[in-house]
């Protein structure tokens, strides 16, 4: 049995087919961690409440009325800003504890929806200058 083995050559300096196996192999891991992040937590806008549901195997729930929230907190940072993703914390009256819906795609787009949802507005408030 032969086994061959590739070269790829980088400035000079030669890569064997287990190193470039390795990397891979380490790069699916990474793309793997992620998504089972993902799946733990698992965000619910429903037309009055957010469900919040955390883990795998013993699950959290959590339920939020959105007539109950209080404020609703946009966190980006430049490069979230640049990727368009980032986090979105909901503060309830008289709660003390909030809930945060961590790394999600286009933010700015849930807390407009947030928002529609709580006046019961068919469209967004858009604030006017008003001159004097």
């Amino acid at each position: 049995m032969l086994i061959y083995s590739v070269k790829i050559y980088l400035e000079g300096d030669a890569l064997k087919t287990p190193v470039i196996i390795a990397g891979l192999i380490f790069i699916l891991i990474g793309f793997k961690i992620t998504e089972i992040g993902r799946l733990r937590n698992l965000y619910i806008l429903n037309d009055d409440s957010i469900i919040y549901k955390k883990g795998i195997i013993k699950v959290n729930k959590r339920m939020v009325f959105l007539n109950n929230i209080s404020d609703v907190v946009l966190i980006q940072g430049p490069w979230n800003r640049l990727l368009n993703y980032g986090s979105v914390e909901l503060f309830s009256f008289g709660d003390t504890s909030s809930i945060t819906v961590k790394k999600i795609n286009r933010p700015a787009r849930f807390t407009e929806e947030i928002k529609k949802r709580i006046l019961g507005w068919g469209e967004s408030p858009k604030i006017k200058n008003v001159k004097k």
